[in-house]
């Protein structure tokens, strides 16, 4: 309804990338314009998210889903960086891809009960 919040917050992130970018390129090139993306649509995800916790309170109360996606992330980012780094007798692509496969796999128990509720929707 109220566009002008968000249209103020992407100008936030304009200014702070292109601070960002400024500092972080110039230290670490290419990456450090990466970097910088990063960061200033973090900060202005976190922002908005703030912001509509204010109007409606309550919507930071995430109780264990923010602990159990951190771990599933964690541990199935863990699992395919292992998986990639063996050396098996098959294309990159085809490794990538049943990595990636066994990585989702892992995450599902962790994910379950969201799952669960966007399927009722």
């Amino acid at each position: 309804q109220n566009a002008l919040v968000p249209l103020m917050a992407a100008g936030l992130t304009l200014l702070g990338f292109g601070l960002l970018a400024i500092l972080l390129g110039k230290r670490l090139g290419a990456a450090g314009i990466g970097i910088a993306n990063s960061l200033a649509f973090t900060g202005e995800a976190l922002l908005l998210w703030l912001l509509l916790e204010r109007r409606f309170p309550g919507l930071l109360r995430v109780g264990g889903t923010l602990l159990r996606a951190a771990l599933a992330g964690l541990l199935g980012a863990g699992l395919v960086y292992v998986l990639l780094q063996l050396a098996l007798p098959v294309p990159y692509l085809l490794q990538s891809l049943l990595a990636l496969g066994a990585g989702g796999l892992l995450v599902l128990p962790f994910i379950w009960p969201e799952l669960k509720l966007l399927m009722k929707l």
